[in-house]
């Protein structure tokens, strides 16, 4: 975790009050989260762990899922970006240079979604609306620093689909081709998310016990002391 600053111009921006006060907080979090280059390693149990400490000594289930909820809702706002680099998930913090002045910066230990390492090296200058979810084999600290190829938002498994297009990621009120494909498109996979087949219950082996060794389970595969839940079994 490192010191960061905020600017006053933080709480006035449009774009910071598009999202949800959670979302805001979590963003404030992984700004000292991330490396001087504004990339950090997108592992939700590290950031949790580095950032909410106690809140996920306190409540794990919900923590998680509260700023799993508020990254997904930070990356739909174009403020925070998730892509892969040599199996790598990574998050790339939008406007970097723009919202932190490092003075000293260190060496980045990981590439931005533009291929290039350090803190003032990059050529983003601006919101990717529709980030490059896999950086092209090649780029980084060694060999050409190209942009890879540039996919569209939902191409990933994390990135979730967008009901806007990359140039209104937040909407608009004019007349939009993408964006109405875009529209289309999300309809489309919300009617194929609400047609999947309801999940398997969970059930369990007679006599099965948790990972602690010392609590027994209940038939649904709920464990009644602890928050541990056993594979299927068929």
């Amino acid at each position: 975790m490192r010191i960061r600053s905020t600017k006053p111009e933080f709480w006035k921006s449009r774009r910071i009050t598009s999202v949800s006060w959670d979302a805001r907080l979590v963003l404030k979090g992984l700004e000292s989260y991330v490396d001087d280059n504004g990339v950090g390693v997108y592992d939700i149990e590290l950031i949790v762990t580095d950032v909410f400490p106690r809140d996920m000594f306190a409540n794990g289930s919900e923590t998680v899922a509260r700023v799993s909820e508020a990254i997904s809702e930070l990356h739909q706002a174009g403020l925070v970006h998730r892509y892969t680099s040599e199996n790598d998930h990574l998050l790339f913090i939008s406007f970097w240079e723009e919202v932190q002045r490092i003075d000293k910066p260190g060496k980045g230990r990981n590439p931005r979604p533009d291929g290039t390492m350090n803190y003032r090296d990059s050529a983003i200058r601006d919101t990717l609306a529709s980030p490059p979810e896999t950086l092209a084999p090649g780029t980084g600290e060694q060999g050409n620093r190209g942009t890879g190829e540039q996919g569209s938002r939902g191409a990933g498994a994390d990135a979730p689909l967008s009901p806007f297009c990359s140039k209104h990621p937040n909407g608009t009120e004019d007349n939009c081709r993408p964006c109405g494909t875009a529209r289309t498109a999300f309809a489309r996979a919300q009617a194929a998310e609400k047609a999947k087949p309801a999940p398997m219950p969970f059930t369990v082996a007679p006599g099965s016990i948790c990972a602690g060794g010392k609590h027994v389970l209940v038939a649904d595969g709920t464990c009644t002391r602890c928050t541990y839940r056993p594979e299927v079994v068929v």
